[in-house]
């Protein structure tokens, strides 16, 4: 927050600006096949993940021991 008030970024920005390799990310897209398995596939993410989305645990980003599949 010191970095948005001294206006080195904005909560808007992407973090790709600052990591590089968090651009073009891919998500995971829940669909149903012919037999109506549930299947999923990866597909370009609708917009960039910002420094807001982070602030606000809304990016998408799972964290240990939080993820559907882990014991």
């Amino acid at each position: 927050m010191m970095l948005a008030e001294d206006g080195k970024l904005t909560l808007a920005d992407p973090v790709s600006m600052y990591f590089p390799q968090l651009a073009n990310l891919q998500v995971t897209v829940a669909n149903k096949d012919a037999d109506g398995k549930t299947v999923y596939t990866l597909a370009k993410a609708e917009r960039p993940i910002t420094v807001q989305d982070l602030l606000r645990h809304t990016s998408g980003f799972v964290y240990g021991g939080l993820h559907p599949t882990s014991t």
